[in-house]
């Protein structure tokens, strides 16, 4: 089972990394207050929640998204990559839409390209990709750390449950130097934005 990490944004300003901890963009606001030390400073400060209602729905004007923040793949001896199948839970009354906004390689020796060349492309160079139930995105697609919001995945009605899907494909050449004699592997940072719909 895929771990799930909760989050509440604010409208139009969610995100979540996937393999780290989630982040949640939201304006921040400080004040100064100055006096002597002998005297006892006050300032305001607006403190905003939320109660869920008894249906588990974020009240209006709040999003309330359940997204993966681990996924996996792998290639087998001749080739074959498994990914797997993720649930995305949307607990607000809006429909949300899910964007791939970022995907970089942050260690190891696996390459992610966007297409696989059959002449030289072995084990260790995987194309992926991430179906929703809108655009499936090529993971090495350079609209994902370019554009304003990446590529949308998957619009999820409110109250409502969709599946994002990991799944590609390896090269098949052989290479008794590298992949085939010592294996591979790495990390990624993936960047899910969530909107309103």
């Amino acid at each position: 089972m895929a771990m799930k990490k909760k989050f509440l944004p604010l409208l139009m300003a969610g995100m979540v990394v996937v393999g780290t901890t989630g982040l949640v963009n939201a304006d921040t606001t400080t004040a100064t207050v100055t006096g002597n030390d002998t005297q006892t400073l006050q300032s305001s400060v607006t403190v905003s929640g939320s109660v869920t209602t008894n249906q588990g729905t974020a009240p209006a004007g709040k999003i309330t998204v359940e997204l993966p923040t681990k996924m996996a793949f792998a290639v087998d001896k001749v080739g074959n990559l498994t990914g797997g199948t993720y649930t995305v839970k949307n607990s607000s009354k809006d429909a949300i839409d899910v964007y791939v906004a970022e995907f970089t390689k942050t260690s190891g020796n696996i390459n992610v390209k966007e297409n696989l060349d059959s002449g030289t492309s072995t084990r260790a160079d995987v194309k992926l990709e991430l179906t929703g139930n809108e655009d499936t995105v090529n993971l090495a697609d350079s609209r994902l750390n370019t554009s304003a919001d990446g590529i949308k995945v998957a619009n999820i009605e409110g109250n409502n449950t969709g599946n994002i899907t990991l799944a590609g494909e390896a090269g098949t050449v052989a290479d008794s130097s590298g992949v085939d004699q010592n294996g591979a592997s790495a990390e990624f940072n993936m960047v899910f934005k969530v909107k309103k719909a």
